[in-house]
């Protein structure tokens, strides 16, 4: 089974399109895309989006290679939403102290 980028590097050789293509139709600085393949990172989220939807194809085939599954409503509202993909970011970073605060709060809140 192909990893993420080489199904996204497939489809870029079909389409004829270049890492400036895809890297400004995603929004990312110059060579990030390129950082990306080289070091066999994953795109947040958001991003990963954003190149599938550019591609033309599905995320889910993008990262697992099999055939979408239908996409739940809430769940694409949150993968659209700016404000809350980076919030999820920076909780990302947060340490376990830092997340096990979060989380309280969160349940004080009833979130």
């Amino acid at each position: 089974m192909l990893p993420f980028w080489e199904r996204t590097k497939l489809m870029m050789d079909t389409q004829r399109l270049t890492h400036a293509n895809v890297e400004a139709a995603v929004g990312v600085s110059n060579s990030q895309l390129s950082s990306w393949i080289i070091n066999d990172r994953l795109p947040r989220a958001d991003q990963a989006l954003k190149i599938a939807q550019y591609l033309s194809t599905s995320l889910e085939w993008l990262i697992t290679g099999e055939e979408p599954k239908a996409i739940r409503p809430e769940a694409l509202r949150v993968l659209k939403n700016k404000e809350l993909m980076e919030l999820a970011t920076r909780i990302e970073k947060a340490n376990i102290r830092q997340y096990n605060a979060i989380t309280t709060i969160l349940d004080a809140f009833g979130l």
